[in-house]
């Protein structure tokens, strides 16, 4: 098959990914403002939030394992038009409650819409490719994170309801060319194997198994990587604003300034580095990376130096997540949907637990927050180091 064919699908997963990332970044400035009006309490609004990433963390791993049944595609076109009927769902609420119920049902079958594409990357790229394929897709995260709140801060002055409406119309749009460009990819041997491993029958289920085999660091990794960065994100603005009186506008330019690094690392450039140094030498240098820039943050004196260890945040982020996630599909005993499920929970978890984190830290000193992202990276560090002697043989085990 000519290359250009072959690419169709992975160009596919990563516009669908694209759009999943939108709809995140979209709401950023727009549910607190609809929930206000709505007459919702900050209360009301930190409980949709939670709720959605609880759900999120609940049932990605059960989309996950259905895909491994009934196939990545179905599941993928499920969670995609789950995420545009959501949308359209919320862009015509009128009330809290109806608004609240839109985000939680989106995020019940948009949950669907990760694990079920990284499982389908996983498939398509083969083991040489594999890191390459997971930075396409969490470039795809990354593109969508810079455009959503643009789409979101442009179309609010229309109206609220004009960006929700305008996500859903890109989700169907998205379904239509899923439905077009994409072919369930041939199963892996853990797939069609059922003796391999028994499927865990519940989320808890799950997490168990995934922390008793060969890929509990990468669970771990990718919790304490989510934990950082969502820890970061909470509480970045406040930073910039209370220690270096950054306006509204530069602080947009810092967000966007980080999102297209680690947008363009990912996209462009993980693959041949990873081909260079190997997965697993990329991974800790991406960890030793983000334990200094969050340091750097720390000390930076200047508005512009805390920009540059604000950016080398996304640098760490574009070198971790990828091979961690190509390594752990590797080595799992789990079948590929299942597996990329669980990552998606412990995603969710660090979601979760960051920000309530950030807002307590914060409080007690506004560097704080980057403290413990310094620490995390750096204890991740040094786990991975002790792990790695495993890693060589699994990956050993798996060429052979």
């Amino acid at each position: 098959m000519p290359r250009s064919r072959r690419n169709v699908p992975l160009i596919t997963l990563f516009l669908v990914l694209f759009t999943v990332s939108v709809g995140f970044g979209l709401v950023i400035p727009i549910l607190p403002l609809l929930a206000r009006e709505f007459g919702a309490s900050a209360f009301l609004l930190g409980l949709m939030t939670a709720s959605y990433a609880v759900v999120q963390f609940l049932f990605a791993p059960i989309w996950g394992q259905v895909s491994d049944r009934v196939g990545r595609k179905k599941v993928l076109m499920i969670g995609i038009t789950g995420l545009a009927f959501s949308f359209l769902l919320m862009g015509f609420a009128k009330s809290y409650w109806m608004l609240f119920t839109a985000r939680v049902l989106g995020g019940f079958l948009s949950s669907a819409t990760l694990p079920a594409a990284q499982a389908m990357a996983a498939e398509l790229s083969g083991t040489k490719n594999r890191a390459k394929a997971m930075g396409l897709m969490g470039a795809a995260f990354g593109t969508g994170f810079i455009f959503g709140p643009l789409i979101g801060g442009v179309l609010t002055p229309l109206g609220f309801s004009v960006p929700f409406i305008t996500g859903g119309v890109m989700g169907l749009a998205t379904v239509a060319l899923s439905a077009w460009a994409l072919r369930e990819p041939p199963r892996s041997k853990g797939d069609q194997d059922p003796d391999q491993q028994e499927a865990p029958r519940s989320t808890l289920e799950g997490l168990r198994q995934a922390l008793a085999g060969s890929g509990r660091p990468y669970y771990l990794l990718a919790f304490l990587i989510m934990f950082a960065q969502s820890n970061q994100m909470t509480s970045l603005a406040y930073l910039l604003t209370d220690r270096f009186g950054s306006d509204v506008s530069m602080i947009g330019v810092v967000f966007a300034l980080n999102g297209a690094v680690g947008a363009l690392l990912q996209g462009a450039a993980i693959g041949p580095i990873t081909d260079r140094l190997g997965e697993k030498t990329t991974l800790l240098a991406g960890l030793a990376l983000g334990a200094l820039a969050y340091a750097g943050i720390v000390l930076a004196p200047t508005l512009g130096l805390a920009v540059f260890c604000i950016v080398l945040t996304a640098v760490a982020m574009a070198f971790t997540r990828p091979p961690a996630t190509s390594l752990l599909s590797k080595v799992t005993e789990l079948p590929q949907g299942i597996t990329m499920g669980l990552q998606s929970s412990f995603d969710s978890l660090g979601r979760v637990i960051g920000p309530l984190w950030a807002g307590f830290a914060y409080d007690l000193h506004l560097s704080l927050p980057f403290v413990t992202g310094a620490v995390t990276f750096f204890a991740a560090w040094m786990y991975m180091r002790t792990q790695q002697p495993v890693i060589v043989d699994l990956e050993a085990s798996t060429a052979e």
